[in-house]
C-alpha cells in the first residue's frame, strides 16, 4: 500500500496505523457534529468500542500515530494533486461503483486456499461503458489517501469521503 512513489515500508506502516486509528474512531469523528446530543455520543462511544475490540494493536497504533503528526502534516501538504484525484474517485465509487465478492481467482481449486484479496474487488462502470477493477490493495490505497486529507476539503467532498469510508468499512467487516 503506497500513496505516492518512493515511500518506505516505514512510512507505509505509518499510514496503515494512521487509517486504523481512523476507522476505530471514525464514529466519533465523522459522525459526530455541534448539534449531536449524548445519546449520539454513546452510540459513537459504543460503535467505537466495538471496532477498538477487533483490534488488539490499537492503542499501539494510536501512540504511533500520535508520535508522527509532524509527519502527517508535511505529507499532508504535499497532497495537493493527489487529493483532487482521491476525491475524484470516491465520488466516482459512490455513484458508479460496486464491490464484488467472491471467487476472484480462475479456478475453484485455487479458492479453497484463498485470502481477502481473493474475494474482493470493487468496479467503477465509466461514461464509455469500460469498467476500471479495483483490487482490495488499490481499495486500502485510496482509503488511506481520503484519512489522509480529512480537514482541508470542502463539505461536499467530506460527504463523498464519508459515504466511500462507510461503504469500505461494511464490506472489510462482513468479510472477516
Amino acid at each position: 500500500m503506497s500513496i505516492a512513489a518512493g515511500e518506505t515500508d516505514y512510512e507505509v506502516d505509518r499510514v496503515k496505523y494512521f487509517e486504523a486509528c481512523c476507522l476505530a474512531f471514525s464514529h466519533i469523528i465523522f459522525d459526530l457534529n455541534k448539534n449531536s446530543g449524548f445519546k449520539d455520543l454513546l452510540q459513537a462511544c459504543e460503535q467505537t468500542e466495538k471496532m477498538m475490540l477487533s483490534d488488539d494493536d490499537i492503542v499501539k497504533k494510536l501512540i504511533d500515530t500520535n508520535h508522527n503528526l509532524e509527519w502527517f502534516k508535511n505529507a499532508k501538504k504535499s497532497q495537493g494533486s493527489v487529493a483532487t484525484k482521491s476525491i475524484m474517485e470516491a465520488q466516482a465509487a459512490n455513484r458508479k461503483g460496486c464491490f464484488v465478492i467472491g471467487n476472484q481467482k480462475s479456478s475453484y481449486v485455487e479458492f479453497l486456499e484463498f485470502s481477502l484479496a481473493d474475494v474482493i474487488k470493487f468496479q467503477i462502470k465509466n461514461d464509455d461503458s469500460t469498467v476500471k477493477d479495483y483490487s482490495l490493495e488499490e481499495i486500502n490505497d485510496l482509503q488511506s489517501c481520503l484519512m489522509l486529507l480529512g480537514a482541508n476539503i470542502s463539505e461536499k467532498s467530506i460527504q463523498e469521503m464519508t459515504k466511500e469510508k462507510d461503504y469500505f468499512v461494511a464490506v472489510r467487516l462482513y468479510t472477516k
